[in-house]
């Protein structure tokens, strides 16, 4: 019964993902992924989510697909697309790190963003949320990527201001700049 039900829900997303509307056109920053990357992507759901944060991961995944967002899973659930790897030079816990960034949720709204002249933004890495801890060590300086979080790895069930409620599942284009040692 379970491969009847995987098989049903990926023809569906595969169907859906095939029809949409706004798929006629890829950007340039999110091009149209081709049929085994569509289908290695809709194969990361889990067609029975025992918690919330594997309801969140398909909740992300979701996303991923409507946007044409080839992402990698880890084994934390984090889910990242790498669009640009960078160099050599890789960011380490410890490490302080100059990026542009945006968050978001899933509804599009923006919650924090670097500074719209482009100015990059100083953090150290080992005070940021455990996605972005995580996910930076996977590209280098001038690396680009695309980072979808399940709240665990992100605020959990606090709530962050006015627009991140409790156990929110997390967006962010993140630009590493440089890694400061």
């Amino acid at each position: 019964m379970k491969y009847t039900t995987s098989f049903f829900l990926i023809s569906l997303i595969l169907l859906c993902s095939c029809n949409s509307d706004h798929k006629g056109a890829a950007s340039s920053e999110h091009p149209e992924m081709d049929e085994t990357e569509l289908t290695r992507v809709t194969m990361l759901i889990d067609p029975a989510p025992e918690t919330y944060q594997e309801d969140q991961v398909n909740r992300l995944l979701q996303y991923a697909l409507d946007h044409n967002l080839p992402v990698h899973k880890t084994e934390s659930g984090l889910l990242y697309w790498i669009q640009k790897p960078g160099n050599d030079q890789r960011a380490q816990k410890e490490d302080k790190i100059l990026v542009r960034y945006k968050g978001n949720l899933l509804d599009g709204t923006v919650f924090d963003q670097s500074p719209a002249s482009g100015e990059p933004v100083e953090f150290n890495l080992s005070d940021m949320i455990p996605a972005w801890q995580e996910a930076l060590k996977l590209i280098g300086e001038d690396g680009k990527m695309t980072i979808l979080t399940h709240s665990d790895l992100a605020y959990r069930g606090q709530r962050i201001g006015n627009v991140i409620a409790p156990y929110s599942p997390l967006i962010f284009e993140v630009e590493l700049i440089a890694v400061v040692r």
